[in-house]
């Protein structure tokens, strides 16, 4: 199915930002709105638990994870285990410090977006140099998003 031309990566399905289980129930609310020729993702929001959404992920083929910055640096690498563990892409919203693509690439992100290197030309260059940047995930490892 095509709309307008445009086949997606994924559409994310409505959610409420930050809204933990109210939002879970608003995208369990729209989920079959999405048409199935389109990856659904279910979006994670402050206040959501592993538990929280397991019941839910068969009906979705990743996890956006959005939420407040504090939340999705302390939780991320958590949901990107959680979306391996059982065969979905994880995506994470709001990403666009260098030191923070970093962080999401070694918490096994298989995306990310950003406007920040486009509302702030300043980070356009280590933004796009972050993003090509190899990155080995180190037992360990000082989180670099918590720097910058």
């Amino acid at each position: 199915m095509l709309y307008r031309g445009i086949v997606p990566d994924f559409v994310v399905v409505p959610d409420i930002v930050a809204g933990g289980l109210a939002s879970l129930e608003w995208s369990a609310f729209w989920r079959a709105t999405v048409p199935t020729e389109f990856p659904a993702y279910l979006a994670v929001q402050d206040g959501m638990t592993e538990a929280d959404v397991i019941r839910e992920l068969r009906r979705y083929q990743g996890l956006f994870v959005g939420g407040s910055l504090a939340w999705k640096l302390a939780t991320g690498g958590a949901w990107a285990k959680l979306a391996r563990s059982r065969g979905l892409r994880c995506h994470f919203g709001r990403v666009g410090t260098a030191s923070r693509v970093h962080w999401a690439r070694a918490v096994g992100a298989t995306s990310i977006d950003s406007a920040l290197p486009l509302r702030a030309g300043e980070h356009l260059d280590a933004f796009i140099s972050a993003l090509g940047a190899a990155v080995e995930p180190t037992p360990g490892r000082r989180d670099p998003a918590r720097a910058g």
